[in-house]
């Protein structure tokens, strides 16, 4: 069903984008007891879940029930871009023909990792559909030197404003430089 709805957005010249998340996956995911040593922990040895604290307590934050991919070390980052986001490209591009990615919470993923992500995913697109990938980098909440990084490695960025209060007063102080 999903090829056939990439198809068709192909047919009407559009280019369906995936949503591809690589900051985190829900607590429950196979990957958390398949891979414990994928993910970020607490100096106690606790998990780092985004909203929780190291003995996990909520902070108040929204998203406490996902943990954290430990990009940081350079050999767990290769392996979890070896063994799950390579993987997902291929699936995404090359069997349900999808050409370009949204990356959620772009911001947070750090440039390393984007070196060697973003040059496979063009090569796939490119083989599958002669094209550039598309990415769009969402940056939900960030300042924009938070974001910086993505420079060169991302089409276009967007910081949505969904979740942000539809004041005046809030745009009047507003330190991402959307409303402006």
């Amino acid at each position: 069903d999903l090829r056939a709805y990439t198809d068709a957005a192909r047919a009407q010249q559009l280019t369906p984008i995936y949503d591809l998340v690589l900051r985190h996956v829900a607590v429950d995911n196979p990957l958390v007891k398949q891979k414990p040593h994928w993910f970020k922990r607490h100096t106690n040895g606790n998990f780092v879940f985004f909203g929780r604290d190291e003995h996990y307590n909520t902070t108040g934050q929204s998203w406490d029930d996902v943990l954290e991919f430990n990009y940081d070390d350079p050999t767990t980052r290769r392996e979890i871009i070896g063994g799950y986001v390579k993987p997902m490209i291929d699936l995404v591009v090359g069997k349900l023909g999808f050409e370009g990615f949204r990356i959620d919470a772009a911001g947070k993923i750090p440039k390393a990792a984007y070196e060697e992500i973003i040059p496979y995913a063009d090569a796939v697109c490119r083989e599958h559909f002669q094209k550039p990938v598309t990415v769009i980098g969402e940056t939900l909440g960030q300042n924009v030197d938070e974001f910086t990084h993505l420079d060169g490695h991302v089409d276009y960025v967007y910081n949505s404003v969904y979740f942000q209060p539809f004041t005046r007063e809030y745009w009047d102080q507003d330190e991402t430089w959307v409303s402006h």
